[in-house]
């Protein structure tokens, strides 16, 4: 059974470097979204087992993204990729959810050390 995927971001390069940097022959079902809204659509219309998540998006940012999923108690594993690298942005992610931090321009080495700590590889 595959793996659902989701890939926030409201860049379609960040979305789509982020998709060619994930391992190769990966069995997972990769859909996107282009803001957190949509985000949050997709995780209420099926289930989500993992999100790549970026922070800085207009309307529903990444913050309100987890937020609203912390509330709804349905919280999938949510790496977060962001440009924003502030030790604070890490510490507000993590105390809503997220359960990694990855700044962009990521490698898949990077993604694949994140995804293999924890058992997805």
């Amino acid at each position: 059974m595959s793996l659902s995927v989701l890939i926030v971001d409201d860049s379609k390069l960040a979305r789509a470097l982020l998709k060619d940097a994930l391992p190769k022959n990966w069995d997972v079902d990769i859909r996107e979204a282009t803001d957190g809204k949509e985000a949050l659509i997709a995780c209420r219309e099926r289930k989500v087992d993992l999100m790549f998540l970026d922070l800085t998006m207009p309307e529903v940012d990444g913050y309100q993204v987890l937020k609203a999923l912390q509330a709804e108690d349905s919280m999938p594993f949510v790496i977060v990729v962001t440009a924003d690298i502030q030790p604070k942005a890490r510490e507000r992610v993590l105390a809503l959810g997220a359960k990694a931090f990855l700044g962009k321009c990521i490698t898949p080495e990077d993604i694949s050390r994140v995804l293999e700590e924890n058992g997805f590889l």
